[in-house]
């Protein structure tokens, strides 16, 4: 399936985590290629941060594909410092387990 060109947004519930030093959020989107248009904001006014992820470069980078699959869960981990700086984007560390849905 592929977006049919209709911007769509999407705004995960956060969930601080028992820490309380960072924030989980998860979204489900619409099945999408490994050449997409899809970004990834965050943005928060109280520390400064306005950052921008292009998901197609992080998948490339990280030699991701969501090719030929049926549900794929993308974990990122972005880690900011002080003044809203990013400090690493990187693949987190989950247990992925790819799901084949027979329809």
């Amino acid at each position: 399936m592929q977006l049919t060109g209709e911007r769509v947004t999407f705004t995960p519930v956060k969930q601080h985590t028992s820490s309380g030093k960072g924030v989980l959020a998860s979204s489900h989107v619409f099945r999408f290629s490994d050449s997409n248009p899809i970004t990834i904001s965050i943005q928060d006014k109280e520390y400064d941060i306005d950052y921008r992820l292009s998901v197609e470069e992080f998948m490339r980078a990280n030699h991701i594909t969501v090719e030929n699959r049926q549900e794929v869960t993308l974990p990122i981990h972005i880690v900011f410092g002080e003044g809203g700086n990013v400090l690493s984007v990187e693949v987190a560390d989950w247990n992925v387990i790819d799901v084949d849905v027979d329809y």
